[in-house]
């Protein structure tokens, strides 16, 4: 009895709060009428009522109710399915006018978003990077002395802004902006570097720090930097919605140091925001196809070369890099021809790299039979302009050419000339003393790739800071700073070469102690074959004659032209001196040498 008295209780209370909801409801949906009832009435204002054409009618049967049925006036025809309200067809002639309440959205609205501006949204991002200025007056008379090659005028003008402005100001960010990208049209490349990693780390997330990263990828393009302070630049920091052009730099960078640390994933996510036919695009492929040559597939690492040599427009940096790799793979597969010809036609580049690259063409000189072609590249190399890239192999082809040629002789010469070359650095190995501050192990172990470029970037340090101080900027507060950051840089890229060094110079050390029995080796086969008589080749050796009296004249044409640029034509007068007897065939000879 107890639980019927409850559970009556509970059901009255229930049904006293359902109804109190459904009049709730009731005078909430009366309310909303009222007001939609005004506002269309508010609209259709001084309208001629529109007529009834059809009403709904619905009946219930058994508590069931029906579809509704529409029904029209006798004499009315029924308007078709298909035709659309009049204010919406009002509104697809007229987009820009406001919907009726209770109408559909217009067609082109998506999302909240029209496709119309949708389409312009992805036009504007394959525009190249443009910077919006803060100053539009000072940018143009900056742009304008840029398009003159004013550059002293253009860091002047910007150091004076900065100076007026202040340092803190949107106004005295733009200026050293400018200075940067001044700077770096005069090719004073660190002290724009300095600048410009120093408006990233300040200012993140505006338009000027856009602007600098987006002029730090231009000038990585163009310079040596240092790679490892722009590295901890950029993963350190965490960068807003960038333009394309400048994400893909940030990207690169990015994913390439979180590839050197093995978190591959990590990677991949920031190579995919690379911008496909960007620069760092094919700077990647580039990398990729080096990596395919470390896992012993040559012939992927061809086609990849092969697909960017034929991309239309190619940086030049990156152009020339691509074909120095080519040739060396097509001369490891025999193909001497297109070596040589990718060798005749590179660029000239730093003293170091300029030895190297000459003495990789004399070996495929020489593995074409154009011995005196190769001799006269070899003696050139004799130059003390190249003594920062000298080394052994030199000496080691020269002593191979001259020995078939049976010029036996100039191979003992050649290896008593090694012998001169390298005393100081077998007596520095032998006496074990620090390999590092021997002046040439020191050469021979900046030649790898890894602390060539921490030299060379030393070298072009120095040359840049004789050149800044020779303007008068003085009086401009950024000029010190900037003369003092040089040294203080050359002293940290003098220790980190210091590090490597240790174990680079420990490497050529034991390269040059091989090298010098091989000398041994040469010499004393040398003084073997000179005791028999060996056949010669009817091939000629010797460069073409020269006419001494038909001279008429002669022309110097000095159009910024170098010595070195004519390299490639240097010949040396040579021609087999070997007699007509039998001699053992090149296969016995490279089994000799092994």
């Amino acid at each position: 009895m107890l639980r019927l008295q409850t559970l009556a209780l509970l059901c009255s209370i229930f049904l006293i709060f359902g109804l109190r909801s459904a009049d709730a409801q009731v005078k909430k949906t009366s309310s909303s009428k009222s007001r939609s009832t005004y506002s269309i009435s508010k609209k259709t204002k001084n309208k001629a009522p529109a007529k009834k054409t059809a009403k709904k009618t619905t009946t219930k049967k058994a508590g069931k109710s029906t579809a509704a049925k529409k029904t029209t006036k006798p004499g009315k025809k029924a308007p078709p399915k298909t035709a659309p309200p009049a204010a919406a067809a009002q509104a697809k002639s007229d987009p820009n006018k406001p919907a009726e309440i209770g109408e559909a959205p217009p067609d082109q609205v998506t999302s909240g978003k029209s496709v119309d501006l949708s389409e312009a949204f992805k036009e504007e991002e394959q525009k190249p990077y443009e910077y919006q200025p803060a100053d539009p007056v000072f940018w143009t008379k900056i742009q304008s002395q840029l398009g003159e090659n004013n550059q002293v005028a253009v860091v002047i003008e910007a150091a004076k802004q900065e100076d007026a402005m202040g340092s803190s100001t949107p106004e005295g960010g733009e200026a050293q902006l400018a200075m940067a990208i001044g700077l770096m049209e005069k090719r004073l490349y660190f002290a724009s570097f300095h600048l410009l990693t120093k408006l990233v780390q300040e200012r993140i997330g505006t338009n000027v720090g856009e602007a600098a990263l987006h002029q730090l990828g231009r000038l990585t393009q163009e310079s040596l930097f240092d790679e490892f302070a722009l590295i901890q630049l950029l993963s350190r920091n965490e960068f807003a919605s960038l333009h394309p052009d400048v994400e893909s730099f940030v990207s690169y960078y990015k994913g390439l140091e979180l590839m050197q640390l093995g978190f591959t994933e990590w990677a991949n996510v920031h190579m995919s925001r690379i911008k496909k036919d960007s620069y760092w695009d094919y700077l990647l492929k580039y990398w990729t196809a080096i990596g395919e040559v470390s896992r012993d597939r040559p012939e992927n690492a061809i086609k990849i070369f092969q697909t960017l040599l034929e991309v239309p427009n190619l940086h030049p940096a990156l152009f020339e890099k691509t074909a120095l790799q080519y040739a060396r793979l097509v001369f490891e597969q025999g193909d001497f021809i297109t070596a040589s010809a990718i060798y005749n036609n590179l660029g000239v580049k730093a003293v170091r790299e300029i030895g190297r690259l000459n003495l990789e063409r004399a070996w495929v000189l020489y593995y074409m039979k154009d011995y005196s072609t190769a001799m006269g590249v070899l003696t050139s190399l004799q130059s003390p302009y190249f003594e920062p890239s000298l080394t052994f192999e030199r000496h080691i082809l020269e002593m191979i050419i001259y020995r078939e040629l049976c010029h036996y002789k100039a191979v003992e010469s050649v290896a008593q000339r090694f012998r001169f070359d390298f005393h100081n650095s077998l007596k520095t190995i032998r006496k074990r003393e620090p390999l590092r501050h021997e002046k040439k192990l020191f050469n021979m172990a900046v030649l790898d790739m890894e602390v060539q470029n921490l030299a060379n970037l030393i070298d072009q340090m120095r040359a840049e800071k004789i050149a800044l101080a020779e303007y008068n900027w003085g009086q401009f507060s950024f000029y010190k700073p900037i003369l003092d950051e040089y040294d203080r840089m050359d002293k940290i890229l003098q220790s980190r070469i210091d590090i490597e060094l240790e174990d680079k110079a420990r490497f050529a050390a034991n390269e040059l102690l091989d090298a010098e029995e091989q000398v041994l080796f040469l010499e004393y086969t040398s003084r073997l074959d000179e005791l028999r008589i060996r056949r010669g080749d009817d091939r000629k050796y010797q460069a073409e004659d020269i006419s001494y009296v038909t001279f008429e004249k002669i022309y110097w044409p000095a159009d910024g032209e170098f010595w070195w640029d004519e390299m490639p034509d240097y010949k040396m007068l040579i021609s087999s001196r070997c007699g007509d007897m039998t001699s053992p065939d090149d296969d016995q000879m490279e089994r000799e040498f092994e």
